[in-house]
């Protein structure tokens, strides 16, 4: 008999689940002994928003003895491209294994009475009391995410961020707390000998307080990984107690939202940094008992409708507006208040405080990975950089780092702002100290609004990398110039709920800048505001929103079309020295689309909006990379070196025995996160180590002229542009019927 949803349920001896951040199993059948067969579940499934998409996968599997051979077929979403080419799922186990890699037998696809089925094969290798992970592709959850910034926030000494779901100024529900005390106690009641030392950058020189600030980090992203877990957990546990009258491990549906209607209205919004007012909402139908009630004392006794697409009456509609406007300035740091909107979310077994013993190990185990690959990730030791000859200011190669709220997703997970650049930010005003020869430029990436996305996750986490390299000359050139702004997960409901495209109401959210909803569509409201905001200033350069692709192999830009000539060269050249800086990047894969038509998403919405505040931007771009390979590998040419440069670069890679497809790994989308940077530093002439030559060969003029000539010939012979439709984004199209039939689901 089939076994329906993500909670406990055991099959074949084994207990198979996907109750924690960013897992995905619909349902499971024992066709053998070792035989299972697996279904994705579609976003929003069971829900009036279910949707088509059902590529994510993420499940865990505990209780197989080593050496058992596992044969689990996986039905979902036809991506019949990627397994022809080689793609194979990626697994792990906690808690000896916290790194994710590609399983290491083939993966055959076919066409079945099920569906589309993968063919994954594992012979077990870690010991019985672990727990095995397998996943789509690497995995990079709310979780992970908040657990790097914990690490961060620590390093740079901010302020901790509120992750919980409690009001400002108040005590964070009494459940909330409970269920963070039960994933707590589920690690430390682990067997010592169970424990593993975290990877951690090497230094020449690491006394005592450095390996003790390190423990210390480690524990802060530990905890932070911890409470994003507790938190969705909790919102699952606030539902109206009739429904729970079957008892302990009852199937409950998720629970309405209480109003949240901001204190005015967005022509007079708050200024920068007022607190929101809550206001209580009117009373519909029905309302949690008094046993919630008395969990949560804060709680309005009030539900929300399900919030559907389409018209709604006027007075309905108004309850759904779920936070303060974000049209002037960054959200302060007010949480939603407690009975955040679970809107879409599948049945959730609830026993207790929402979590089963296999649940809350779970979540725990994956906290203390994703604090190990938090430390594996970013450095232990504040990067304070040199001071480098001719700068305007002292300490002017320093690190600026700074988290902010944009905005909080509908279910009330963050979505944050971060910047960096160099150090004092902005510079300092003072008769006796220079101001900078030249004004800092906005370089803007942003990524996750597909929250199945995850290569998406480590182009942000590459760029990041690179500008906290504490002696690389070109990091320090990078924080001198520029002032870097990433928003690394816009889809955070998505992501924790395990989605592949779609948020917690079923709605692509890259079809809906350009006529975003600010309580529907929190991200990209605060996007456009942001780059509204930069751009009127002078200051907004590059904008890069970053994606992965299924159907199409390498890692490429979407950009627009520009009106004038010089306009076309400019968008062509930062996409060559892009594929100058990296292996991974395709030039010859990029495709340029007219600016004519609006698709709602990010890049044509941002090219728009900057247009009408004078000229288009050129350099907006969405980039694409494939799950699993490319098409070629590029040859780098050497670094050249400007004279009186001093730090430490990495080395150069080995040359290439070969330029056939590579396989991608988090590393090669990490790679091209550091490329999109070096790119920018080469167009401002300003890179002391650069690949097109020194700074005084005119290696960038030389270049131009090259991307010019191509674009002559080519432009004599091409058609003209084809123009972006509603729903097909150079064939991002949101329909799968097409997939169905040609194997691939786009982006």
């Amino acid at each position: 008999m089939p076994n329906e949803g993500r909670n406990d349920v055991t099959l074949g001896g084994l207990t198979w689940t996907s109750d924690f951040d960013g897992g995905n199993l619909g349902r499971i059948e024992q066709r053998g002994e070792n035989a299972f067969t697996v279904w994705s579940r579609a976003d929003c499934e069971g829900t009036p928003q279910q949707t088509k998409s059902r590529t994510w996968f993420c499940f865990s599997v505990r209780g197989a003895a080593p050496g058992r051979e596992l044969a689990i077929d996986v039905v979902m979403s036809p991506q019949k491209k990627l397994y022809e080419h080689g793609m194979r799922p990626v697994f792990r186990s906690l808690p000896s294994q916290a790194k994710w890699t590609r399983v290491l037998k083939s993966t055959p696809c076919m066409s079945t009475a099920d569906g589309f089925t993968i063919q994954l094969r594992h012979t077990v290798d870690a010991p019985p009391d672990e727990t095995l992970y397998f996943a789509f592709c690497y995995p990079y959850t709310y979780g992970d995410c908040m657990a790097r910034l914990a690490w961060l926030d620590t390093l740079f000494a901010q302020p901790p961020a509120r992750l919980d779901p409690g009001k400002l100024s108040e005590p964070p529900p009494p459940m909330w707390t409970h269920a963070l005390e039960q994933l707590n106690l589920a690690e430390r009641q682990r067997p010592p000998e169970l424990y593993v030392e975290p990877a951690s950058f090497s230094y020449d020189k690491e006394d005592t307080d450095d390996v003790a600030f390190r423990d210390v980090l480690i524990e802060v992203a530990r905890k932070a990984a911890l409470q994003s877990s507790a938190s969705g957990d909790t919102a699952n546990a606030l539902v109206s107690s009739h429904q729970a009258g079957s008892g302990a491990g009852a199937t409950m549906p998720p629970a309405a939202a209480p109003a949240y209607t901001p204190a005015s209205s967005p022509a007079s919004a708050p200024p920068i940094g007022a607190a929101p007012t809550i206001a209580p909402a009117a009373a519909p139908a029905s309302a949690p008992t008094a046993a919630v009630a008395a969990a949560n004392s804060t709680a309005p006794a009030n539900l929300l409708p399900p919030i559907v697409d389409g018209p709604m009456p006027a007075a309905q509609n108004a309850l759904l507006t779920t936070r303060p406007p974000t049209a002037t300035a960054l959200l302060p740091e007010s949480p939603l208040p407690p009975g955040l909107p679970p809107v879409g979310l599948p049945p959730v077994t609830t026993q207790g405080a929402a979590l089963t013993p296999n649940a809350a190990r779970a979540n725990a185990e994956i906290a203390a990975a994703a604090a190990r690959e938090a430390a594996a990730t970013f450095p232990h030791i504040r990067p304070r950089g040199n001071l480098a000859p001719g700068d305007g200011y002292p300490n002017a190669s320093l690190v600026y780092y700074k988290r902010e709220l944009l905005t909080r997703s509908l279910q009330g997970r963050r979505i944050d702002l971060i910047t960096l650049t160099g150090n004092p930010h902005p510079p300092p005003c003072h008769p006796d100290v220079p101001p900078p020869a030249h004004r800092k430029q906005v370089v803007l990436l942003s990524a996750r609004v597909h929250p199945g996305e995850t290569p998406a996750s480590y182009v942000i986490e590459g760029a990041i990398q690179f500008l906290l390299r504490a002696d690389d000359p070109r990091a320090m050139a990078l924080r001198k110039r520029y002032v870097f702004k990433f928003i690394p997960m816009l889809n955070p409901d998505g992501v924790y709920l395990g989605h592949y495209r779609s948020d917690t109401r079923g709605v692509n959210l890259n079809r809906m800048y350009s006529r975003p909803k600010d309580d529907l569509h929190p991200g990209a409201t605060a996007v456009m505001q942001l780059v509204r905001r930069t751009y009127a200033s002078g200051d907004l350069v590059v904008y890069v929103d970053v994606h992965a692709h299924a159907g199409r192999r390498g890692c490429f830009f979407y950009g627009c079309e520009q009106e004038t000539v010089e306009g076309r060269v400019e968008s062509q050249l930062f996409a060559k020295l892009v594929s100058l800086n990296t292996r991974w990047f395709d030039y010859d894969g990029c495709n340029w689309f007219s600016a004519e038509g609006q698709d709602g998403s990010a890049r044509s919405a941002v090219y728009a909006a900057t247009a009408q505040q004078g000229s288009g931007l050129p350099f907006v771009y969405t980039l694409e990379c494939n799950y699993d390979s490319g098409v070629a590998m590029n040859e780098l040419v050497p670094r050249h070196a400007t004279s009186r440069v001093s730090g430490r670069l990495s080395p150069e890679p080995p040359r290439l025995n070969t330029t056939m497809g590579p396989k991608y790994c988090p590393e090669s989308w990490q790679d091209i996160g550091k490329a999109i940077l070096l790119a920018a530093l080469d167009m401002s002439e300003a890179n002391p180590h650069s690949r097109i030559g020194p700074l005084a060969g005119n290696g960038l003029e030389r270049l131009r002229s090259s991307v010019a000539s191509a674009l002559a010939k080519w432009e004599k012979v091409k058609r003209a542009p084809r123009p972006q439709k509603e729903g097909d984004s150079a064939g991002e199209e949101d329909d799968l019927s097409s997939a169905y039939e040609t194997g691939d689901e786009r982006e």
